[in-house]
């Protein structure tokens, strides 16, 4: 059986691991690699730890091991150990670490007892457990009808108390012949399998091959981050460039504009009178941008640009008019709003707001339009308005 390192389908800087078991016998590879038409394809495969007493549970062990094995998984366990000491016991962590499902049997034995008090199939559990290995559990339905050889006779009450920990952590499944445990077990993992799939393991060449693969995924990826910066960017000028020429063919700058007020008297007892101006989009814009860095509403939006047109009425009347009440007409305000909007200088929402009204205190629900200008426009009142450099 070939050499293989234990890594991940993704890219992952875990290191090869082995050397660790490198006096474990067959234990090698979990994922197949093979060449199809020149193609390699990968089959996913996974490492089972069997974790048992030995002794009473040997031909047991013998029909999993072979399920398993004929099911394309690979097995590990005692069988590759040669004795129940401290330095068998670090090579058994190192296995459990790299196995990916930890499958228990129990008959009527507790094991040998090591250095802690706990038979080594205590300690494998334990250990797998703490690593968070899946645990199947599968315990003998009747241990009391065993052969008297194989009935735990020293310690009835370590085994007993191993039990009880199993059933409440995990469900119990239960077997009587080495035939039933067989498909049991067989049954269990691959159901573990697909719910719970794990690392497994993948052949050296294989994992060579994944990391040139990898490595060409990220370059890939970060040239699509530079495509995709370079798209924004040619984005951004393009929208520029739209706007550039909207410029060109909307009215804009020192390009006249009629705009229109309702001015009232003070003292007057008529209607209001309509007043008619011709004014630049470039004046019209430098009074409306500092009202709506934020947003505000219209009538504080364009109260700039009525302001001015009153100033106009008061000075061009034969007489000194004390203005009692002025606006902008509807009409003039959507003058402005279009243009604006058309030259993408602002942005417009509508916000539902609600007003007290009576005495009462009546709740009066109504739609308020506001106005804020947009990043284009932020940057052409910026840019009019900052200080210049002397040349």
């Amino acid at each position: 059986m070939s050499l293989a390192v234990r890594r991940p389908i993704s890219n992952s800087t875990q290191p090869s691991r082995v050397g660790d078991v490198s006096n474990a016998g067959d234990l090698v590879t979990c994922v197949h690699a093979h060449e199809l038409n020149g193609r390699i394809t990968m089959d996913k495969r996974y490492q089972v730890f069997l974790s048992s007493t030995f002794a009473d549970l040997e031909e047991e062990r013998k029909e999993v091991l072979a399920a398993l094995q004929k099911a394309d998984y690979f097995v590990a366990g005692m069988e590759l150990f040669p004795s129940d000491d401290d330095e068998s016991w670090e090579v058994i962590k190192r296995v459990i670490d790299q196995s990916d499902y930890y499958v228990l049997v129990i008959g009527g034995r507790y094991g040998s007892i090591g250095k802690g008090g706990k038979s080594f199939t205590e300690m494998e559990y334990d250990y797998a457990k703490e690593n968070r290995l899946p645990v199947l559990a599968f315990l003998h339905n009747a241990p009391a009808n065993l052969p008297s050889k194989f009935v735990e006779k020293l310690h009835p009450d370590k085994l007993e108390k191993f039990k009880t920990k199993i059933e409440t952590l995990h469900n119990r499944r239960s077997w009587s012949t080495k035939h039933d445990l067989a498909t049991e077990v067989l049954a269990s993992i691959g159901q573990t399998v697909n719910l719970r799939p794990r690392v497994g393991w993948v052949r050296g060449n294989v994992a060579e091959l994944n990391e040139v693969l990898s490595q060409k995924l990220e370059e890939l990826r970060a040239e699509n981050q530079l495509i995709r910066e370079e798209r924004d960017r040619l984005s951004i000028r393009l929208e520029d460039l739209d706007a550039d020429d909207r410029e060109k063919s909307i009215a804009w700058g020192e390009d006249e504009v009629d705009l229109a007020i309702h001015v009232k008297g003070k003292g007057s007892k008529g209607e209001m009178d309509e007043v008619l101006f011709t004014t630049q989009w470039s004046r019209v814009f430098d009074l409306v941008a500092p009202e709506i860095i934020g947003w505000r509403s219209t009538y504080n939006a364009t109260s700039g640009v009525a302001s001015m047109l009153a100033g106009e009425v008061s000075r061009q009347a034969s007489e000194a008019t004390a203005l009692e009440f002025y606006t902008l007409t509807p009409n003039s305000i959507s003058t402005i709003r279009n243009q604006l909007l058309a030259l993408d200088l602002i942005r417009v929402e509508m916000e539902e707001t609600d007003t007290a009204v009576g005495s009462r205190s009546m709740i009066m629900r109504h739609t308020v339009e506001l106005w804020r200008l947009s990043e284009r426009g932020l940057r052409e009142h910026s840019q009019k308005h900052a200080r210049r450099r002397d040349i």
